[in-house]
């Protein structure tokens, strides 16, 4: 098995405070979600080795190190896998990169490209849906669903700006890694009863 998990936390992009605070009113309902005015906190990545052990690190220093990281870091697997990749993580890194002149890799080319030539990306949340269009819940809720443990034992996203602002960042790591430790729950216990 190489598949690389992971998942990012972002917070505020400090550089661009004044066009946040005119901007917050229109988009005061998608503001978390704009790269344009968000930025890359961590990266935590977490790999299953062939006797499925478990070994997890967080990218270290700026946004713009990170993101050459991880970068470099995907071309070693074979698949990428998270929850909700394909909306929300690669695309809000991309357009990160775009800031920092960045180039981007090949192997994340999306445009134009049909979803059988897209299949190294492993989105459980499309997995999940089952081709239904709408919200299917969260990764909370999934693991619910499936007698998995939750992460969101002391945090929820919804927090993660709250905790950067008090200086909290390390305990931010941390539940971005049981983020990502539960997707890769949520991964075996799909692959166990044949969804994928």
């Amino acid at each position: 098995m190489n598949i690389l998990f992971f998942d990012i936390e972002t917070v505020y992009d400090e550089d661009n405070k004044q066009d946040l605070e005119k901007l917050m009113e229109k988009f005061w309902n998608k503001i978390d979600f704009m790269p344009e005015l968000n930025q890359v906190l961590t990266i935590c990545c977490w790999t299953i080795k062939e006797d499925w052990s478990n070994y997890i690190s967080n990218l270290k220093w700026t946004e713009k190190e990170q993101i050459e990281q991880f970068f470099q870091l995907i071309w070693k697997y074979t698949n990428l896998c998270w929850f909700n990749i394909l909306n929300f993580d690669l695309p809000f890194m991309i357009k990160r990169a775009l800031i920092y002149g960045i180039k981007i890799p090949d192997k994340l080319k999306f445009y134009g490209k049909k979803p059988r030539e897209l299949n190294y990306l492993i989105d459980l949340q499309e997995v999940y849906k089952m081709n239904v269009r709408g919200w299917i819940g969260n990764l909370d809720l999934i693991s619910h669903h499936l007698w998995l443990d939750s992460p969101k034992d002391k945090m929820a996203w919804d927090q993660v700006q709250e905790y950067h602002d008090t200086n909290r960042d390390d305990e931010i790591i941390e539940y971005c890694k049981k983020d990502v430790l539960a997707t890769i729950q949520v991964y075996e216990k799909f692959l166990k009863l044949n969804l994928i």
